[in-house]
């Protein structure tokens, strides 16, 4: 039997689907990633409105019936749009990055357990964080993107360690160390004398710890990041891949085009 589920939901994706309705993957914050079709969304007084653009924070309505893997939406409420995102193409592109991050990772949408999961409600705030934070930025783009793939990395059970040696556990203070993605963080010099990994300063490492602890409104400023002129998304690009394989992101590769 159909049944009836709202919940609130961000547009990752969307394509036209016949002549005037769209196909949209939406990821809610109740049972994460689902896919879903607007009929009528294109026409130029649908009630969709806005609501499922890309970026977009809305409230939708569906109907759910057992054995399909696409849903019909009866509604959909605008409540957070991000029109600011369009204006630069690195912030674009940042808020690209992240969002095809959610798509890829994303648990899939499980109507026979439609329950508050902890980890799909951290990661669709974590995201509607750094979107707004995105909106309202004028650069630190790759920092705040950095930062975001370590913390949702986190929410999926795999938090980088930043504080001591992922081998002794001894704690790391005043050192050159090397960051180690397949281990899963940081290595001192008396474990591993040869570097593996990227090499990070004592100041480095302290940012790096900054991206991954402070929260996305105060990483908007470049005052709160020390050593802000490292480029830390490669390396935050190489440890989610090592845990989360296969991730293949395609937007990351845009920048080399």
């Amino acid at each position: 039997m159909p049944r009836i589920i709202k919940t609130e939901v961000i547009c990752l994706a969307s394509e036209r689907y016949r002549e005037s309705s769209k196909v949209v993957t939406l990821f809610s914050r109740n049972s994460g990633k689902l896919m879903a079709v607007a009929k009528g969304a294109r026409r130029p007084k649908s009630r969709f409105g806005a609501a499922l653009e890309r970026f977009a924070v809305s409230r939708v309505t569906f109907y759910w019936h057992e054995n399909r893997t696409r849903y019909t939406l009866s509604d959909a409420e605008l409540i957070r749009s991000f029109p600011a995102l369009a204006e630069l193409p690195q912030r674009y592109l940042a808020a690209e990055q992240i969002t095809e991050f959610l798509l890829r990772t994303g648990r899939p949408f499980d109507p026979a357990h439609y329950v508050l999961h902890e980890g799909t409600g951290q990661l669709f705030r974590l995201t509607t964080a750094y979107l707004e934070v995105l909106e309202a930025s004028k650069s630190n783009f790759r920092q705040l993107v950095a930062s975001y793939l370590l913390k949702a990395a986190s929410f999926l059970g795999f938090r980088p360690e930043l504080e001591r040696c992922v081998l002794c556990r001894r704690m790391l203070s005043g050192h050159q160390v090397s960051f180690d993605s397949e281990r899963g963080g940081t290595v001192c010099q008396q474990c591993r004398p040869a570097p593996k990994g990227r090499t990070l300063s004592e100041v480095e490492r302290r940012a790096l710890a900054q991206l991954l602890r402070l929260p996305a409104a105060r990483l908007g400023a470049a005052s709160d990041i020390g050593a802000l002129d490292a480029d830390f998304l490669p390396l935050a690009l190489e440890y989610v891949s090592s845990h989360l394989d296969p991730l293949i992101l395609n937007s990351f590769r845009w920048e080399t085009l």
